[in-house]
């Protein structure tokens, strides 16, 4: 398993009390602590013992136990018959294993089921014991909390948790081995985990502690890396027909999933995925903008396509600082900024611009992405100019929010600062994900005066064939687990 430490508590050794027969060993996950939060993720293997322990600071160093090596982890790779066969095992001093093997086609290959694999999937073939042994050491939900995984409270959308835990065993499975760790979208569409399903199983898991929705994630982590990435662009297909259809796109790239999962499963893999993940989005980033895009006037102008990766990027810099990454996310911040309409309040996108003067807002997508992305990069900037921006935009929706109609405003038009046609819905999951980028304090009075709560059962509903896709897009919302 694994878990953010203070570093300072780290730099001294770690060392269990509780339990003498547990022995305990540990590792970095991270090359340094997180400059936001002063924390380090690592790495713990403990042998031994049942019950309750506390990690304590001091005595044992990194990658050692108190009586040398607990465990051993071994990599070798082969390559035959056009796919590369790569084997992880780890070996304990106790005798037993636990071995992760996969094997990636280059070229395409039809297994006994008769699935065609294509070339750049890649499949695995392990017993489960992997994930058993990650999620042996666990971890209570107010660890969580503390670490700032998860936000502090716990009863604020607690009904809206209940009806998330209810609508697990209704998402549709996409079908075959292909489809392990994904789901469906009607019966024609494979969801490609869209909007991060693997980052609402998560918190959705670390907040109630349930080990099924955990292996839930852990293999929608695997399908992730496994299937649908693109080899040539390195950034994941979009949901389509098939896993592999649709052409990557930067408005389509979920990395806070992955780069979890990797952390809390201890899995190398997953965090190497996510690095790599933010490097190629980065990439993609810096080619240049078409001229339709630069005149900020067709549908094509988007603001997912500038959002999502801003904030997908800035929640990798939190984990670590990397420069490339650093210099993408503040040109992309730059780009944002430019697009700030002083009469309306809102930042200007080609796709809201279609009635003459007139601006269509569309309010769960400013809410929902756009200001958790620039919190985000405030966290790590302390610019006062997006400081002032994030104000200005919260302050526009809770306007219209609190204007005493039911229903959340998803859009509404804006012209000379007056707002009409305002569209409002409690049923979609659009509402949930509007409040996501406001402060804690608007997030509370807000929900006591929509009334979400009964809503998400139809958001929920088991015959909705859109559950999957709703299910994310309600469960990654961090303000769900206050």
């Amino acid at each position: 398993m694994g878990v953010p430490l203070p570093a300072e508590r780290i730099d001294r050794g770690l060392r269990l009390r509780g339990n003498k027969a547990a022995r305990l060993q540990w590792s970095y996950l991270q090359g340094a602590s997180a400059s936001q939060t002063g924390q380090r993720w690592v790495e713990l293997a403990i042998l031994g013992g049942r019950g309750r322990v506390q990690i304590l600071p001091g005595a044992v160093e990194a990658s050692a136990s108190s009586s040398g090596p607990l465990m051993r982890r071994l990599e070798a790779s082969s390559r035959v018959d056009g796919r590369r066969t790569e084997v992880v095992r780890f070996v304990w001093i106790d005798g037993s294993e636990q071995i992760s093997e996969r094997e990636v086609f280059l070229e395409s290959w039809q297994s006994p089921s008769d699935e065609i694999f294509q070339a750049g999937e890649a499949r695995r073939l392990d017993d489960g014991s992997i994930i058993d042994s990650r999620l042996r050491v666990e971890m209570q939900p107010r660890f969580w909390r503390r670490a700032g995984i998860l936000p502090p409270g716990g009863k604020l959308a607690a009904a809206i948790r209940r009806q998330l835990m209810e609508a697990l065993q209704h998402l549709p499975p996409a079908p075959g081995e292909r489809g392990r760790g994904d789901y469906m979208r009607g019966d024609a569409v494979v969801t490609n985990l869209e909007f991060d399903t693997v980052l609402a199983l998560l918190r959705l898991g670390l907040v109630t502690g349930d080990h099924r929705v955990l292996r839930m994630a852990y293999a929608g982590a695997r399908h992730c890396i496994d299937r649908d990435l693109d080899r040539e662009s390195g950034l994941p297909f979009r949901h389509g027909p098939e896993h592999r259809h649709a052409s990557p796109e930067p408005g389509h790239v979920w990395i806070q999933g992955l780069l979890l999962a990797g952390c809390v499963f201890a899995d190398r893999e997953l965090i190497a995925a996510a690095r790599s993940l933010g490097l190629s989005l980065a990439n993609r980033l810096n080619r240049p903008v078409p001229q339709a895009r630069e005149a900020g006037e067709t549908w094509r102008d988007r603001l997912r396509d500038e959002a999502w990766p801003l904030w997908e990027l800035e929640m990798l810099l939190a984990f670590e600082e990397q420069p490339k990454l650093m210099a993408v996310a503040d040109k992309l911040v730059v780009q944002i900024l430019t697009r700030w309409d002083e009469r309306n309040g809102v930042l200007r996108y080609g796709e809201g611009v279609s009635r003459g003067e007139a601006y269509k807002e569309r309010a769960w997508l400013t809410g929902g992405i756009l200001l958790p992305a620039l919190r985000a990069h405030l966290r790590r900037s302390n610019s006062p100019v997006v400081a002032k921006r994030i104000k200005a935009l919260e302050a526009g929706l809770l306007r219209v929010i609190r204007s005493g109609k039911e229903g959340m405003p998803l859009q509404y038009w804006l012209r000379e600062g007056q707002v009409f046609s305002v569209f409002r819905s409690l049923e979609t999951p659009e509402a949930i994900m509007i409040l996501e980028g406001l402060s804690p304090r608007a997030q509370a009075d807000c929900l006591r005066r929509s009334g979400l709560s009964p809503a998400v059962k139809g958001m929920l509903a088991p015959d909705d064939p859109k559950i999957a896709t709703n299910f994310s897009m309600i469960g990654r919302c961090a303000w769900v687990y206050r």
